[in-house]
């Protein structure tokens, strides 16, 4: 009997249930897949960027080239600590699309806490800190999204 009641109780006493869980959660470390390096230099390319709000809305266009190249810059600077979050990636409050004239290059999204783009065959996501964010939201001429 009381090797029955072990077995269901598992170790710690704990169920297995939950046991089995807390393993599982820290052998895939939160279940995201990682993104070893992203790749933004084809950016630098672009002829204008639309800026949309909610992936909806557009907001603006840039066609400036040294603003495109300072933001193409942001993003190749942060090419590492992307992953694939394992409940989906978060939608962005604001979007960046990449054109090179009709061509579609890539996107970046731009939020309180994260950003967030295509790579390594999925959408990933890579937090950011309070001062990266007012950088980019003034690169792109938009209010600083925290404040929203």
């Amino acid at each position: 009997m009381e090797t029955l009641e072990t077995l269901r109780r598992g170790l710690w006493g704990l169920p297995v249930v939950i046991v089995t869980a807390a393993l599982i959660l820290y052998a895939t470390d939160g279940c995201s897949a990682t993104c070893s390096h992203m790749d933004f230099s084809t950016w630098k390319q672009a002829d204008h960027i639309v800026v949309r709000r909610m992936s909806k809305t557009t907001v603006k266009t840039i066609a400036d080239g040294t603003v495109i190249a300072q933001i193409a810059d942001f993003a190749q600077t942060r090419t590492t600590g992307w992953s694939t979050p394992a409940g989906g990636t978060p939608v962005a409050e604001y979007t960046l699309d990449f054109y090179a004239g009709d061509r579609f290059l890539g996107h970046l999204g731009l939020d309180k806490t994260f950003i967030e783009s295509q790579g390594c065959d999925n959408f990933v996501v890579r937090k950011i800190e309070e001062a990266d964010r007012r950088m980019i939201s003034k690169l792109v001429g938009l209010p600083d999204v925290s404040s929203q």
